[in-house]
């Protein structure tokens, strides 16, 4: 109980410094990519021939804001880029100390979701659907650190109930049901009960 209490602090800690650290800008972080436009060189879009296709967008220009924001199970930095066609493409930094084996696996397994999706428009069925993996580019710029394009307008489950949990009346922690878990299980033990499924499902319908 008390590493989980240490473990709470921890999260509130860094979801306070997240939020006052949540917006900088580009001229404070690196001058050079905020001076940079399509007539000092012709750069192609980060990741921009991982699908073929006839026109590859250039990069005109970095935006100047820079959001410090936790997605994928990371907190990373989203970066904004104006390509040649007039969209902005947003990419997030991702600073990751995995190995690099564990890399490559992963961009093996981007390579297999994009051939599922050639093989998926190929169908009939899944055609009509419009069924594909949404698959992000994945660039390496450094071995410590990549590039994945975002998409702002996706969300994940785990947002959708830090949502609920903050918007429940009355307002609920985010761990509280792993919380109470881990309470009625030390109870359990101390009064020496068994732990049965009868149990684990008085606990599970608790939470629900």
């Amino acid at each position: 109980k008390q590493w989980y209490q240490r473990r709470v602090r921890g999260v509130k800690m860094l979801d306070k410094t997240q939020s006052n650290s949540s917006k900088n800008y580009m001229e404070e972080r690196c001058s050079y990519l905020s001076k940079f436009c399509s007539s000092s060189a012709e750069v192609y879009l980060i990741g921009e021939f991982l699908n073929p296709k006839a026109h590859y967008v250039k990069i005109a220009r970095f935006l100047p804001k820079i959001e410090t924001i936790r997605k994928h199970s990371l907190t990373a930095r989203r970066l904004f880029i104006r390509g040649s066609n007039g969209k902005v493409y947003p990419y997030l930094m991702v600073n990751t100390s995995s190995h690099i084996k564990q890399a490559r696996s992963e961009e093996r397994f981007l390579q297999l979701l994009r051939m599922f999706n050639k093989s998926l428009v190929q169908r009939k069925e899944s055609c009509r659907r419009n069924l594909q993996w949404s698959v992000p580019k994945v660039v390496a710029t450094a071995p410590s650190s990549r590039l994945i394009e975002d998409n702002t307008s996706n969300i994940s489950v785990l947002e959708i109930y830090r949502w609920y949990c903050k918007n429940r009346t009355p307002e609920m922690e985010v761990d509280a049901p792993i919380a109470y878990y881990y309470e009625q299980l030390g109870r359990m033990q101390n009064e020496g009960s068994v732990l049965n499924r009868i149990a684990l499902n008085k606990i599970y319908h608790y939470i629900q």
